[in-house]
């Protein structure tokens, strides 16, 4: 089967694939609760005669396509939405109040569907099997002292099971203005970084504003705490290691005249290595206790090992770049040396087996599609969902036959 044919099957699924979309954008669901997406994701799959598993990990879907004997490879999108409070005016915006796909997933569903389309169509051409899978949560959920992941519960569920993948892929939709419409960024090692998470209680003593010698203030404390935390990068880290560590939340107070005498916080770690997530988490208590010990305070700390560092696998690097050269040119493709410091859980799905993970750019200026992701103005020029059901076919085609 030819490039040439694959693209135009992607094209002519354009209107459709546009069509999901929308339905998904507008309809937006939080991780594990993505009931309707997966309904209509399992309704389109079984129409196409693919052998179609429902409530994997709680809200997923596979859908297997058997052709002749051979390998077994996997493509994943993501289903989820953010609580995000949609900014576009748009004929397909948010429906749901508070919740918005900022990130892209609605895109991923749609052209997976397509993919699904596009193999149904060249199933007397597959050299193997494709599984196709629709994951809930990529964004993660914390639950007590545990951040869940989607991927992570479909492997718990058995979604790498009969069959197993061989290699797995999946691509991501990228916006902002960094790259040009349709180009497809190949990341030539490492992908993206893992993501840990620290969830800080400060605990003080509280009273009358008008008398704090009597008091600890939990929120000066805190202030404290948030200055040091910056120094765990600069100088307690080798400065060669990429560290992100930022303060995504903190809460504390009651009203103007009341000292505190406790504050929350939440922070983010991304890094590379996990001799750096150790030292992090070990100096990252010691602090906490210094500090707290000299303003004669106390702290509570839970620190989470979230997302797993992303590696692309050289072999696949290497099919796609060619692949993706014949679909889009290549001008419009971009070999990244560099990773994200943003996480993924497509990993935990290819922990055993190679994969790869791949960006696709919806950015277009004209349309203002400049906004990166998780912004509330977040869109993408939806021809990209062409481009990126056809490199996903391509690749999968293609793999088997090698």
């Amino acid at each position: 089967m030819s490039i040439d044919d694959i693209k135009e099957t992607a094209k002519q699924l354009e209107e459709k694939m546009s069509n999901w979309r929308r339905t998904f954008h507008m309809n937006p669901e939080l991780g594990f609760q993505e009931h309707k997406t997966s309904a209509l994701v399992a309704s389109e799959l079984e129409k196409l005669g693919y052998e179609v598993k429902t409530g994997i990990g709680g809200t997923g879907v596979t859908g297997v396509i058997k052709g002749g004997e051979g390998k077994v490879i996997a493509i994943r999108a993501d289903m989820d939405a953010l609580e995000v409070i949609e900014a576009n005016d748009v004929p397909y915006k948010s429906t749901v109040e508070g919740v918005m796909h900022a990130c892209g997933h609605d895109g991923h569903t749609a052209a997976l569907i397509g993919v699904a389309h596009i193999l149904a169509k060249h199933k007397d051409k597959l050299k193997g099997t494709v599984k196709l899978i629709f994951q809930p949560a990529e964004e993660s959920v914390t639950k007590d002292d545990e951040v869940l992941s989607g991927a992570k519960e479909m492997v718990k569920d058995g979604v790498l099971d009969a069959p197993t993948p061989d290699a797995l892929i999946a691509a991501h939709i990228f916006a902002g203005d960094e790259y040009p419409l349709n180009q497809v960024i190949i990341f030539t090692d490492k992908v993206s970084s893992a993501s840990d998470a620290a969830h800080i209680t400060i605990k003080g003593k509280g009273g009358h504003g008008s008398t704090p010698h009597k008091c600890v203030d939990a929120i000066v404390v805190a202030a404290e705490v948030v200055t040091a935390i910056q120094t765990l990068r600069s100088r307690m880290i080798d400065p060669l290691q990429p560290v992100v560590l930022s303060v995504g939340t903190i809460h504390g107070g009651t009203r103007i005249n009341v000292i505190a005498d406790e504050v929350k916080m939440e922070v983010t770690i991304r890094s590379f290595d996990p001799e750096i997530q150790d030292q992090i988490e070990e100096n990252l208590e010691r602090l906490l206790k210094g500090i707290t010990s000299a303003h004669g305070a106390n702290y509570e700390l839970i620190y989470m090992r979230g997302y797993p560092v992303g590696k692309n696998n050289p072999e696949l690097v290497k099919m796609m770049t060619g692949i993706a050269t014949e679909i889009v040119g290549e001008e419009l493709v971009e070999l990244a040396d560099d990773p994200l410091t943003g996480s993924e859980d497509f990993w935990f799905l290819a922990k055993d087996a190679p994969g790869l993970f791949v960006g696709i750019s919806g950015a277009n200026p004209e349309k203002d599609m400049i906004y990166m992701n998780h912004h509330p103005r977040f869109d993408f020029d939806e021809s990209i969902l062409v481009t990126e059901a056809a490199v996903l076919s391509a690749f999968a085609i293609k793999y088997l036959e090698e």
